[in-house]
């Protein structure tokens, strides 16, 4: 019968031992690497005289975790405490059932406040899937198989393990200095041959040493870095024989059986399967949706953000040109004293100006959200907040703001409201238009683009 559930199988084989010892699983192979690269005994004595170098981008799956719940979940399944947990740290994470019997081990990496990565065996991403899918948490999770199980030849990340007494002197020559001290399981952004690697101070070995991921593209020239700087401190590549026996030195036992063959409370987690394709297609429908959705609404707001910007940018030049052509004039046909004002006139235009340009740029982009929204289908509108050149002024609290006008340094602060009287006049919202170069101050009113400067 094929796509049993594990009550099924159990039944059949009359109990655990049965199953699993007549299970046809065959040997386990590490993928990837050969299983000497010289000899397996060379291999093994270099992480304990010189350094080794493991590839591991091969033989664990990965399970990226993200959303507001993250922490949550991770806290409920996993016996560790997450209290001091942040970005740049990684822990063992040993997630258990409601009874406390071990699933097994991954390494958890904290990437961002909401995101973390697990890379391990595949039976702890699976329980956090199940409860992740199952359970109330609002998170994502989206799964990287491990080589063995797929055709396509590639992965999320390449992983790498430089481990041993002279594995740091083989880091330092690959980064191109000494490296800064990381403490043990916390993480660090580096630079090898040109490109960003995320560093874990590891020692799987029980030796010192660092543990460098990144994009899998850029492993095959790390990996090159790497054999490059180790060649005069005798590092070894090791291949599959060699490095299944190392965490024996350390006690560590590497494939625990998960404790999910017994307790009445774990048959929850082994529904029916047509229950499962079911799901299983359903969760793919949505997940589409979600990508269509997605894909729609970044390529309507992308358009219409670009016709805004062209609009806005072809009434800013013509008025700018305006001004250009008005001051000409007064340049050639005013006197001394009109000379004599004019910097001021400049002053006063390109402040205006800066205004009418901030309404103005507030009133489009409040438009790209409706017109986005609309075709969303969305029954009520959303402003899209956008940074621009310059600010909207709004009835509530506002901020003081830096900003950048046609080459003049300007900062736009609320005008100061006194008495009744004052509140009364302040609409349309005033703003008091600091030149950062000197102490000239002047309150202006905002007016609409179309409108001449007064």
């Amino acid at each position: 019968m094929s796509h049993q559930s594990l009550e099924q199988l159990l039944n059949e084989a009359g109990n655990p031992v049965e199953l699993l010892r007549n299970a046809q699983a065959g040997p386990n192979v590490y993928p990837g690497v050969p299983a000497e690269y010289s000899n397996w005994r060379d291999e093994q004595r270099a992480w304990q005289e010189t350094c080794v170098l493991y590839n591991q981008s091969y033989h664990m799956a990965e399970l990226m975790v993200e959303g507001p719940d993250t922490i949550k979940i991770c806290s409920d399944l996993g016996i560790n405490s997450f209290a001091t947990f942040a970005p740049g740290k990684a822990k063992q994470f040993v997630p258990v059932t409601p009874d406390g019997y071990v699933i097994g081990d991954v390494i958890l990496f904290g990437l961002e406040d909401q995101k973390v990565n697990l890379v391990g065996r595949a039976p702890v991403l699976n329980w956090v899937t199940y409860h992740a899918q199952t359970g109330d948490y609002d998170v994502e999770v989206t799964f990287d198989q491990r080589t063995a199980m797929r055709d396509d030849g590639l992965r999320r990340h390449y992983r790498y393990q430089v481990q041993g007494p002279n594995a740091m002197q083989v880091i330092e020559k690959a980064l191109g200095h000494a490296p800064e001290d990381l403490k043990f399981f916390n993480m660090r952004l580096e630079r090898i041959a040109g490109k960003d690697v995320m560093a874990l101070r590891h020692g799987m070995a029980g030796q010192p040493g660092w543990e460098l991921f990144g994009p899998w593209e850029d492993g095959p020239a790390i990996h090159e870095a790497l054999v490059e700087a180790g060649e005069e401190f005798g590092m070894k590549l090791v291949g599959g024989r060699a490095y299944g026996s190392n965490a024996i030195e350390s006690g560590w036992i590497p494939s625990p059986l998960p404790a999910v063959y017994t307790g009445e409370r774990m048959k929850a987690t082994d529904p029916d399967p047509a229950d499962m394709d079911r799901a299983k297609e359903e969760r793919t429908k949505v997940a589409t949706r979600k990508r269509t959705e997605s894909r729609q609404w970044s390529l309507a707001l992308s358009t219409e953000t670009q016709r805004a910007r062209v609009e806005a940018t072809t009434r800013l030049r013509n008025y700018v040109t305006q001004l250009q052509e008005t001051f000409m004039n007064k340049i050639d046909k005013g006197g001394r004293g009109d000379l004599d004002e004019l910097p001021q006139e400049v002053d006063r235009a390109l402040y205006a100006l800066s205004v009418r340009l901030s309404h103005d740029l507030e009133f489009r982009f409040r438009k790209v959200g409706e017109r986005v929204a609309a075709e969303k289908g969305e029954r009520r509108s959303r402003g899209v907040s956008v940074a621009v050149a310059a600010c909207r002024v709004r009835d509530e609290p506002f901020e003081p703001a830096r900003v950048h006008v046609v080459g003049i340094d300007v900062q736009l602060v609320r005008a100061p409201v006194r008495d009744d009287r004052d509140a009364a006049a302040a609409q349309p919202p005033h703003v008091v238009l600091k030149h950062l170069g000197g102490a000239r101050r002047r309150v202006i009113a905002p007016q609409p683009f179309d409108q001449p400067v007064g």
